[in-house]
């Protein structure tokens, strides 16, 4: 992984709210391990990512935007941001860890 990548990483991990800063801050220093993949998971025309924790265990994290700015949040802010969603954001992990 170049500089840039890390440096990506680095921001992103700034730019999280919610659980996702927590999770993210685990591997502030391993970028290799945070961000696994990118992906339109929710299909709503904003890139996500997939974090890999320690024990292997995959979260997705939504990248919502605010402003000019694209933040990552977890699934159960999407959750509380669009409770009438009829997106399952439980399906979307469990089948990542499948």
């Amino acid at each position: 992984m170049g500089f840039r990548e890390y440096a990506l990483s680095f921001v992103i991990g700034v730019g999280v709210v919610g659980i996702g800063t927590a999770q993210l801050a685990k591997y502030a220093f391993s970028p290799k391990q945070a961000i696994i993949q990118k992906a339109d998971l929710n299909q709503d025309g904003i890139p996500d990512l997939v974090m890999e924790k320690v024990n292997g265990t995959k979260v997705p994290m939504y990248g919502v935007k605010e402003g000019d700015e694209i933040i990552y949040v977890s699934a159960s802010e999407m959750m509380k941001r669009n409770p009438d969603s009829i997106i399952n954001y439980e399906t979307i992990e469990s089948k990542l860890n499948e």
